[in-house]
């Protein structure tokens, strides 16, 4: 995951940025890249490294827990979304259950 995720156009630059510091960088040091990336550029803070893999520290709101989410590379994104959305386990919840929470 750590490789695609270098090689993505999107998430590498923020990647590589961020295995080499902890400060977020200038807004200069990202003005050429794509859109995507400057929006991980924005999160900079809620992102994290764990074992050389690009995180974001999402949650904690409501009382709820923080969780970490796997930044995923393009490459990845149509077979993360059919494990998500597919099989027994996937799809979403029924429609008087989502409202119940």
């Amino acid at each position: 995951m750590a490789s695609l995720q270098q090689k993505d156009s999107d998430i590498g630059p923020t990647l590589r940025l961020r295995l080499r510091q902890t400060d977020q960088p200038s807004p200069e040091e990202v003005i050429s890249e794509s859109e995507a990336a400057k929006v991980l550029w924005g999160q900079w803070h809620n992102l994290l490294l764990k074992d050389g893999i690009l995180y974001r520290n999402a949650g904690g709101k409501y009382r709820r827990p923080s969780v970490l989410q796997l930044i995923v590379p393009a490459a990845k994104c149509r077979e993360f979304l059919a494990c998500c959305h597919e099989g027994m386990t996937g799809g979403h919840r029924a429609f008087r259950s989502t409202l119940a929470n």
